[in-house]
């Protein structure tokens, strides 16, 4: 299989995330974890340039008073295969 191969059609997987916000203004910070999965869909639009579609649910943990959310989000993502 070749990586034109490998790299087109759906895919499904696990996302992990970490992010630390810092407000230099009022000298504060917040932290947020992220569990949850995506599911998307990837094209060759030319020899070596890929577009991926993709959306993802996902469960947010933040330091900010102890924020519990629910999260969905949709993207889009452009790269370079060789």
């Amino acid at each position: 299989m070749d990586a034109e191969e490998s790299l087109r059609g759906f895919h499904a997987g696990p996302s992990v995330g970490y992010l630390k916000l810092k407000e230099d203004y009022y000298d504060e910070g917040y932290e947020v974890f992220s569990i949850g999965g995506e599911i998307g869909h990837q094209w060759f639009l030319n020899k070596h340039l890929t577009a991926d579609l993709f959306s993802g649910l996902g469960f947010l943990v933040g330091s900010e008073s102890n924020t519990e959310k629910l999260s969905f989000g949709i993207g889009i993502s452009l790269g370079y295969a060789w």
